[in-house]
C-alpha cells in the first residue's frame, strides 16, 4: 500500500510552483539557479529586431544562436531604427575565477536587451538564460522586462568519465551536448576500462579513434566545455626507464597536437608498491616515482605551450590523514600541478568546507574535488560554501558508467550543474524537479518521472525528494473538516490531483524523454497500480456528490473508504 501513498504524495506536492528568488511573480525558474534577478513584467516579443555586437568578441556562432532563437520565435530580423535592439557590450558582473571570465547580465527594456560579459562563454551563459525566460502566450511568445546578474561560483563544473566501463561515442556526444545547456564548462576523459586510457596505455591511437577525440573537441568548443584528456600508466609503468616515458608523452602529444591544453594522470586504485627491480633501485617510494613522471610529463607539455594544465590524481585520493606518500607529495610535486582529491572517504557521505580546508592545510594547495557520488537523484549533503575552498567542483557519474544506462548521467547531472553554478542557493529537491520537468519537457511528466524513480527503489536520499506526508496530510485535513461546504470545495481540489493520475500512459508517452530512459526510468506495473486507484477513487468523490444531501457522517465514510483506496 505504502508505495501508491508514496507515488501519489509525489504527483500532489508541488502544486504551487517553487521559486527560488527569481523572477517569483511571473513564475520563471532559471536553471542553474542565478545570482541575482529582477524581472517584472511580460511583453510582447516584438515583431522584428536587429543586432549590434559593441563587444567584439561574442563568438559568430553564439551570435547565430540568439539569431535564430528569435527567429524561432516568430520574429522578423531587420536592420531598422525602430527594431528591438539586441546590444552585446562588455562589464559583467565580477567573480573570482581560475579559468576563465563567465559572468554576464541581461537587461531587457521596451526597447531592447543589452547582453555583458569580459569573455566569449558569458554571451553563451546569457543565452542558456535568454532561452528559458521567454514564455509562449496563446500563438506568440513574451520576453520579461528587468535585469539578471549572474556568474558561477565554482569555476570548473563539470564531468569526470571515470567508471569502471565505457560509454559509447554517441553516449558521449549527448552528455557533453547536455552539459553545455547546463553552464558546465569541464569534461575530463578517463573511463577506467577504456581500451587505450589504463590496460593499453603504451598503444598509440589509431586515426579512426583520433577522429572521435576531433569530434569530442568539436562538441565541446560548441557548448564553452574544456576537455580534459588522461591517462592512467600506474598498472605497468616502468617509471625509472627513459623508453617508458618516451611512450607516454608520444601518447599525450596525439592528443595535445589536437589542440587540447588540459590533462590529467591518474595512479589511483592499484597497490601503492614498486614492483620493478630497475624503478626499486632508484626511487625510495612509490610516491617518489610517480611525482618525478608527473613533473616530467608536465614540463615537456608546457615546453610545447604555455597554457597547459596538469593534474595529478595520486593513489592516495581521499581523506587527508598525514602519511610518507602525502609527505612526498606536498614536498616534490611541481605546484602549479593540481592534485585531485574525492573528499574524507573514496566516496564521501558528505563534504564540507573545512574538509578542503584540512586539505589546504596539510598540502598547502586547495584540492581538485573529484565526488565519487553518483545518485539517480539529486547531488545532496555538499555544503553551500565548499567553493571558498574549492576551485573545482567536478563528480565521476561512476553508478552511470555501464553504456546501457550512461544517459542516467543527466539526472544528477543537472543538478550537480545547479549545485556547482550557485552552492548557496542550492535546495535538492526543488533542483531535482526543475530536472525532471526539463528531461521530460514538461511538469506534469516531470513529477511522474520523480516518482517512477523513487518507486523502482532506485539510490535517492527520500528527505531530498520531498513526498513523505502530504497526502496523508490531505486525508486528515478532510476527515477533521466539519463544514460540509468546505469539505466539499477541498474534496474538489483533490479530485482534480487525482485527474492527473488517471492518464498515466498518455503523459509518459508524449513526454520528451529518450526512449531508452523511459523504459529505464519508469516503473509502468506500479504507475498502472496508481492510476486504477486514482480512477476508483475519482468514482467514490463523484457518488459523492450526487448525493442530494450530505451530512458529516457521509463526509467521514468517504475519507475512511479512500483510504483504503489510497
Amino acid at each position: 500500500m505504502r508505495p501508491i501513498i508514496l507515488f501519489l504524495t509525489l504527483i500532489l506536492m508541488q502544486a504551487t510552483l517553487i521559486e527560488g528568488g527569481e523572477g517569483k511573480d511571473l513564475g520563471i525558474e532559471i536553471y542553474p539557479t542565478p545570482q541575482e534577478v529582477s524581472l517584472h513584467k511580460f511583453i510582447p516579443l516584438p515583431n522584428t529586431f536587429r543586432i549590434k555586437d559593441k563587444a567584439g568578441i561574442i563568438l559568430k556562432e553564439d551570435l547565430k544562436l540568439y539569431k535564430d532563437f528569435f527567429i524561432s520565435k516568430g520574429c522578423s530580423y531587420e536592420e531598422k531604427p525602430t527594431s528591438f535592439l539586441i546590444s552585446y557590450e562588455r562589464g559583467a558582473p565580477e567573480h573570482k575565477t581560475i579559468l576563465r571570465p563567465e559572468g554576464y547580465a541581461l537587461k531587457i527594456d521596451e526597447k531592447g536587451m543589452i547582453v555583458r560579459s569580459d569573455g566569449i562563454d558569458g554571451y553563451f551563459y546569457a543565452y542558456q538564460t535568454l532561452r528559458q525566460i521567454v514564455k509562449e502566450s496563446g500563438s506568440s511568445f513574451e520576453i520579461p522586462l528587468g535585469e539578471i546578474k549572474d556568474y558561477p561560483l565554482f569555476p570548473v563544473r563539470g564531468i569526470l568519465e571515470g567508471g569502471y566501463d565505457v560509454w559509447t561515442h554517441k553516449q558521449r556526444l549527448k552528455i557533453l551536448k547536455w552539459l553545455g545547456k547546463l553552464k558546465m564548462n569541464y569534461y575530463m576523459y578517463c573511463p577506467k576500462d577504456g581500451f587505450y586510457f589504463r590496460r593499453q596505455w603504451r598503444r598509440m591511437y589509431p586515426e579512426e579513434e583520433l577522429e572521435n577525440f576531433k569530434e569530442y573537441l568539436k562538441t565541446c568548443k560548441e557548448n564553452h566545455i574544456v576537455f580534459c584528456y588522461s591517462l592512467s600508466p600506474a598498472m605497468s609503468m616502468v617509471y625509472s626507464r627513459e623508453s617508458e616515458f618516451e611512450t607516454l608523452l608520444k601518447k599525450y602529444r596525439q592528443i595535445q597536437d589536437l589542440g587540447v591544453k588540459n590533462f590529467s594522470i591518474f595512479f589511483d586504485d592499484v597497490l601503492p608498491l614498486l614492483s620493478n627491480p630497475e624503478d626499486r633501485a632508484k626511487f625510495k617510494s612509490v610516491a617518489e616515482a610517480e611525482v618525478y613522471v608527473t613533473n616530467r610529463l608536465y614540463k615537456k607539455l608546457k615546453e610545447r605551450d604555455p597554457e597547459v594544465r596538469l593534474a595529478f590524481v595520486p593513489n592516495q585520493y581521499w581523506d587527508v590523514k598525514r602519511s610518507a606518500y602525502l609527505d612526498t607529495v606536498k614536498e616534490k610535486l611541481n605546484p602549479e600541478i593540481d592534485i585531485g582529491w574525492t573528499g574524507m572517504k573514496i566516496t564521501a557521505d558528505k563534504i564540507t568546507k573545512q574538509d578542503a580546508q584540512k586539505f589546504i592545510d596539510y598540502l598547502g594547495k586547495r584540492p581538485g574535488l573529484g565526488d565519487n557520488l553518483s545518485p539517480l537523484g539529486p547531488i545532496y549533503d555538499r555544503s553551500g560554501d565548499l567553493y571558498e575552498t574549492c576551485d573545482a567542483y567536478i563528480v565521476n557519474p561512476c553508478g552511470f558508467a555501464s553504456p546501457g544506462i550512461a544517459q542516467l548521467t543527466k539526472f544528477f547531472a543537472s543538478t550537480l550543474a545547479d549545485y556547482a553554478w550557485n552552492p548557496l542557493a542550492y535546495e535538492p529537491e526543488r533542483s531535482f524537479r526543475i530536472a525532471c520537468e526539463k528531461l521530460c519537457g514538461e511538469k506534469l511528466a516531470g513529477k511522474l518521472l520523480r516518482l517512477s524513480i523513487e518507486l523502482s527503489g532506485k539510490k535517492l536520499k527520500k528527505e531530498y525528494i520531498g513526498y513523505e506526508t502530504h497526502f496523508k496530510k490531505v486525508l486528515g485535513r478532510l476527515a477533521q473538516e466539519k463544514d460540509v461546504t468546505k469539505f466539499k470545495s477541498d474534496l474538489m481540489k483533490l479530485k482534480e490531483e487525482l485527474n492527473e493520475l488517471s492518464n498515466l500512459g498518455e503523459i509518459i508517452l508524449k513526454s520528451n524523454l529518450e526512449e531508452t530512459l523511459k523504459a529505464q526510468v519508469f516503473n509502468f506495473s506500479l504507475l498502472k497500480e496508481a492510476e486504477e486507484k486514482a480512477v476508483k477513487s475519482i468514482q467514490l468523490i463523484d457518488e459523492f456528490f450526487k448525493k442530494e444531501r450530505t451530512s458529516s457522517h457521509d463526509c467521514s465514510f468517504l475519507v475512511k473508504r479512500l483510504s483504503t483506496i489510497l
